[in-house]
């Protein structure tokens, strides 16, 4: 149940909209945070019994000017024309952001530990990557190479933490992920070895990201292809 969602938790959701806001360059108010807010989590900032069609404007009251709120924990602080995030704000931002970096990274190795042989394990690995992450929240300018190499497999850890070389499987990953592509166009969605359901749009996702990530790192890229194990 959606009110049953920690404040704690509400507060940070709320923290982070705000913050990816003022990062490209929004004024931050009461509606443009919350609205935000509840395109990230509409199970979490919706209205209840109409959490998909609209926002709780009292839930993010609550967050902003609660005892604990953003507000009074100075995390956020009124400006000329709203609000801005402190640079406490900021950091907290940062800490929220590298902890589930760290969570998706984990999530990233069991799927491609257990699904490595399946024809759907690179799409669910990528799917759960640090870099899709980063791309499906509006920063993909921020991905690293070490984020790419990681979000195509290429160095991946096994159970013994050991980098495992993967670079003669990127070669065919074009081929195959097209593949998948025209299978997903008849089928519209398959079940992975896992139990999680694959989308012909997770596909085309994962595809356009394969496709942006191999463009920006291209020479750096061949270079790595191109050493000898």
């Amino acid at each position: 149940m959606t009110d049953a969602r920690p404040e704690a938790s509400l507060k940070q959701e709320a923290l982070l909209a705000a913050h990816e806001l003022e990062r490209n360059g929004k004024t931050l108010t009461t509606e443009s945070i919350l609205v935000a807010a509840w395109k990230r989590h509409p199970e979490r900032f919706g209205l209840k019994g109409y959490e998909k069609d609209h926002p709780d404007s009292h839930k993010i009251r609550c967050v902003l000017y609660g005892p604990k709120g953003l507000l009074r924990e100075g995390l956020l602080k009124l400006a000329v024309s709203g609000y801005t995030v402190t640079e406490f704000g900021k950091q907290r931002c940062q800490t929220a952001v590298e902890a589930e970096q760290a969570e998706k990274m984990k999530q990233m190795i069991s799927y491609q530990r257990r699904l490595r042989n399946g024809k759907f394990g690179h799409i669910v690995a990528a799917s759960d990557s640090c870099a899709m992450h980063m791309y499906e929240s509006g920063q993909k300018s921020d991905i690293s190479f070490a984020e790419s190499l990681r979000f195509w497999g290429i160095l991946v850890r096994n159970t013994e933490g050991a980098l495992v070389d993967k670079k003669e499987e990127f070669n065919t990953l074009d081929a195959s992920m097209e593949k998948l592509i025209d299978e997903f166009k008849s089928n519209g969605a398959e079940v992975a070895p896992s139990g999680r359901e694959i989308t012909y749009k997770d596909v085309l996702i994962v595809r356009n990201l394969h496709q942006y990530l191999k463009g920006r790192y291209e020479a750096r890229l061949k270079l790595v292809l191109n050493e000898k194990k």
